[in-house]
């Protein structure tokens, strides 16, 4: 799993949003799953961010799930492998390549 915590209000957020869902169409058929938690929006806002990038990997609202993972900038993203283990982070912008050689570590284990 691939979880993103971005707002609509973080710069690099909007910079890695369209290469988050380019990522996310090239693996989803591989069992990778993208999940977007979004932070300190109104729903109008988050939805209308989630419609400007065509993201259609689910999504979101906080709800404490920034807390429980102790978030401390946006955008975090994480890699979680399948017995639920946060295996890598990323406490900046991603770069699509290096993710992608991170994904690719994963599913070759």
């Amino acid at each position: 799993m691939v979880l993103n915590f971005w707002a609509t209000w973080c710069g690099p957020c909007r910079a890695e949003a369209p290469q988050l869902q380019a990522l996310w169409q090239k693996y989803k058929d591989r069992g990778v799953v993208f999940v977007g938690i979004d932070q300190a929006d109104t729903t109008e806002s988050a939805l209308s961010y989630l419609k400007e990038y065509k993201i259609d990997y689910p999504n979101g609202p906080d709800n404490g799930i920034v807390a429980a993972y102790r978030i401390q900038g946006l955008p975090t993203t994480m890699i979680i492998n399948r017995d639920g283990v946060i295996t890598d982070s990323i406490l900046s912008p991603i770069d699509p390549r290096n993710l992608e050689d991170r994904l690719e570590a994963q599913l070759s284990r």
